[in-house]
């Protein structure tokens, strides 16, 4: 036994190993990390978290087993939204989703085995794929254990097994983190290794909550609250929100850990992992949010606000994946998703106008609702919005109104301007009544199924005017856009009336299912009150 001085972590670390073979050491860290010394003057750092000791065993995944440069990753368990399965989450049908997390600052060699469950749930056990394809990886097959390199932080990956969408494996590897705090640290509120059940935590301006790599923090669930609604044929109630950032000042929240509300959800009862109203220059970095009982982030009436590298699973009722809601000049980039609500979204409300935000290299796998975009609610002005080098897995709705990529004006006056959406791959797309682009503002219903005309499904039957007059759409990108694999290869374009215009709306180099959209090309579906 020695002691390391950790010049990444600036901390004295057991070392419980020290391994050398020629010019490559390994050193296996007793409580967080496995460093290997590439050669003498390359430092190539991995860090795999512990699993808490008091974590319900229920919370941990034996569908895959996981090693990082031969080290053991642990795998969580988690849900997506799956109509088709005869489990359920508080009355909503689910199916098994797995997670793991690690950091890296090089290449690094992945093992994945799978366990038998997947077997015996009819799961060919023998080829997997990984997504995004645009990472190239073609795993390898030795022994029952697939194997690939990966040099990419931050980075997320699914791993499908059998090809198929039941049951993934979700990969998320983070950077090296930097100037950790310590539990002294002042202003901070730190949250080390372990399991913590707690209740509402309100976070103070100029501070810092860090959750350590191997926290899960988990809402407490509160007995005897009064009865707030029912879904699927049952009662829920109304919940606690994690951490409490409203009304702040420079918060951040950030670190490895992972924050859930899945005990609470398991009891009927909805809570947040983070609320966050009115707050200026917010971080929220690094973080995994799994089972929300609502949104996986839902950011209302804020500016300046910063997103980076978090993960998100919401698999039940209105769980949108990461909401900026009348929140301006903000940033989201590296995120994923694997949501059953709308993704990574803007929404407009309370009569405050939106401006300046981009999201950027985030990823999703949606199972309701739309990828990315505007999506509902319009009532005040907003423009300048990107979304940039992004990447849809998968869409398997086949029953919400929203789009795949775009813009659905479902509520209020609000026009909507400047909005580009580029650099954007879709893998797949399910549902056949559901176009992967749509610019719309004449459809308030969420769902697909209602009356439409004989000669059009995309125009509501006998709609009659809507009071507020739903905003205009103009000048709108779609630059780059390459769909790989669609049901429906429809792009809609649909206005109300003539008092709310649809116009300047363009696509450049966008391909579907391997052709490219042409001017007046037949795909596109126009109304009469749009100029283009």
């Amino acid at each position: 036994m020695g002691v390391w001085e950790n010049k990444v972590f600036s901390v004295k670390i057991q070392v419980q190993k020290l391994m050398k073979e020629n010019n490559l050491s390994c050193i296996a860290l007793h409580i967080l990390a496995v460093v290997v010394v590439c050669n003498t003057n390359v430092w190539c750092t991995v860090t795999v978290y512990p699993t808490p000791d008091n974590l319900p065993v229920s919370y941990l995944s034996s569908d895959y087993q996981v090693w990082v440069n031969d080290v053991s990753v642990p795998v969580y368990s988690s849900y997506r939204f799956d109509g088709d399965s005869t489990t359920t989450l508080w009355g909503r049908p689910v199916s098994p989703v797995s997670f793991c997390s690690f950091d890296s600052d090089q290449k690094v060699t992945v093992k994945i085995k799978l366990g038998a469950d997947l077997k015996n749930a009819g799961i060919d056990t023998g080829k997997i794929t990984v997504r995004p394809l645009r990472e190239r990886i073609e795993p390898t097959l030795t022994n029952d254990t697939f194997v690939f390199t990966i040099d990419k932080q931050p980075c997320q990956l699914t791993v499908e097994a059998g090809a198929g969408l039941k049951r993934p494996l979700h990969i998320f590897i983070n950077p090296i983190e930097t100037d950790i705090p310590t539990a002294s640290s002042p202003s901070v509120l730190y949250f080390g290794p372990g399991y913590h059940i707690v209740d509402t935590l309100t976070i103070r301006s100029d501070s810092t909550v860090y959750l350590a790599g191997g926290a899960v923090i988990e809402a407490k669930y509160i007995a005897n609250k009064p009865v707030a609604g029912n879904l699927y044929g049952k009662p829920w109630t109304g919940g606690i929100n994690v951490f409490n950032a409203n009304n702040t000042s420079n918060a951040t929240i950030r670190g490895r850990g992972i924050i859930t509300c899945r005990h609470a959800l398991e009891n009927g009862q909805r809570s947040s992992a983070i609320t966050c109203d009115y707050a200026d220059n917010l971080t929220i970095e690094g973080v995994i949010i799994t089972i929300s009982g609502w949104a996986g982030l839902h950011i209302r009436q804020c500016e300046k606000v910063t997103i980076d590298n978090v993960k998100m699973i919401t698999p039940w009722v209105n769980g949108d994946a990461l909401a900026l809601d009348t929140t301006t000049a903000s940033t989201v980039k590296n995120c994923f998703a694997h949501c059953a609500d709308d993704g990574f979204e803007i929404k407009v409300r309370g009569g405050k106008p939106v401006e300046d935000v981009v999201f950027s290299r985030c990823t999703i796998w949606s199972d309701l609702g739309a990828g990315f975009g505007l999506i509902a609610e319009s009532e005040a002005d907003s423009r300048n919005i990107t979304f940039r080098d992004c990447t849809v897995l998968h869409s398997t709705d086949n029953i919400s109104s929203s789009p795949v990529i775009g813009l659905k004006i479902a509520s209020g006056s609000g026009n909507a301007r400047d909005y580009t959406f580029e650099n954007i791959v879709v893998e797949e797309t399910l549902g056949d009544k559901r176009p992967i682009l749509k610019v719309i503002n004449n459809w308030p219903e969420w769902h697909l199924d209602v009356p439409t005309e004989s000669n059009n499904p995309y125009a509501i039957l006998n709609a009659v005017p809507r009071t507020p007059t739903p905003g205009l759409i103009e000048n709108i990108t779609f630059r780059n856009i390459n769909v790989l694999k669609a049901a429906n290869t429809d792009i809609v374009v649909m206005a109300d009336s003539i008092d709310s215009p649809i116009r300047d709306i363009m696509f450049n180099d966008v391909i579907i299912n391997g052709n490219k959209i042409m001017a007046n090309d037949e795909r596109i579906t126009l109304l009469s009150k749009i100029s283009s």
